[in-house]
């Protein structure tokens, strides 16, 4: 925007850089702290600053070439003011100071640009993290920025069944096909495992549920998946993974791992057929 001949304005990187300056001296007066930098400084009103390391921010109401009037009572002498480029809301006052320029440019046609007002929160699933690494893979994308995030702990649970014999634990069979029946399927992402006595391990297949929760809302639709509440109770249908369908007997596993989430579960059922009546040799 710097380089737009359009506009008659070109010092917005200025205005929204980051700036840190040394404090000679802080005056408190009627509610408001005035602060002298040591050099001139080239923050302006609008932007917000934090001294020293604490957490209090402050808004820049008017400056000089030293000085800075900010909207609150500043505790002590501080020996450093920044602008506090890691807050969103620095980021909004930001934008608002470019919105401003914009909107009282003598050269823009266009001079009704909106200013950024609130923040909207959003909910999205983790379908994957690393500690190492300190990054969450989200479901589905957001255009997020930098800044604080809640993340509520799921209640993990896994639901494990009795072995299924189908009758008699001696004959082998083939079961080729499993179906998960819900009364409530109002999740976003499950795990259904199968072990047998032939192959102990459990090998899982992941479902995307219909269940999506707050966090979807505005990335379907209207009317085309439940929202909400109750989620229609579909049954999860899958084939068996191939090292799993031959056995004597199998185990199946549900497993969820999402906050917020409920499930009800009637049962499953499994679809075999006997390949012989020797289960040993």
């Amino acid at each position: 925007m710097d380089t737009d001949t359009g506009i008659a304005y070109s010092n917005f990187m200025m205005d929204i850089d980051s700036y840190s300056y040394s404090v000679v001296s802080s005056v408190v007066a009627g509610g408001q702290t005035t602060i002298t930098t040591s050099t001139p400084h080239n923050i302006v009103p609008g932007r917000i600053v934090v001294l020293d390391s604490s957490d209090l921010i402050f808004t820049v109401l008017s400056v000089t070439s030293n000085t800075l009037v900010l909207d609150g009572v500043v505790p002590g002498v501080p020996t450093l003011i920044q602008t506090d480029v890691n807050n969103f809301i620095d980021y909004q006052a930001c934008y608002n100071i470019m919105v401003n320029v914009l909107n009282n440019d003598v050269n823009v046609f266009y001079s009704n640009y909106p200013l950024s007002t609130g923040f909207s929160e959003f909910e999205m699933p983790i379908v994957d993290y690393s500690k190492t690494q300190t990054t969450i893979t989200l479901k589905t994308p957001l255009n997020l920025i930098f800044g604080e995030i809640t993340l509520y702990k799921a209640i993990e649970s896994t639901v494990l069944w009795n072995p299924v014999y189908f009758q008699d634990p001696s004959i082998t069979k083939q079961v080729r096909e499993g179906t998960m029946i819900f009364e409530n399927s109002n999740f976003s992402r499950v795990q259904i495992s199968y072990s047998t006595d032939l192959s102990p391990s459990f090998e899982s297949i992941t479902f995307e549920g219909d269940g999506l929760g707050v966090g979807d809302w505005g990335y379907f639709p209207f009317g085309t998946i439940n929202w909400g509440g109750v989620a229609a109770p579909i049954p999860l249908r899958t084939l068996i993974p191939m090292r799993k369908q031959r056995c004597r007997f199998i185990n199946v596993q549900f497993h969820h791992k999402i906050a917020f989430e409920k499930y009800a579960i009637y049962g499953f059922s499994l679809t075999y057929r006997l390949i012989s009546p020797r289960g040993y040799r």
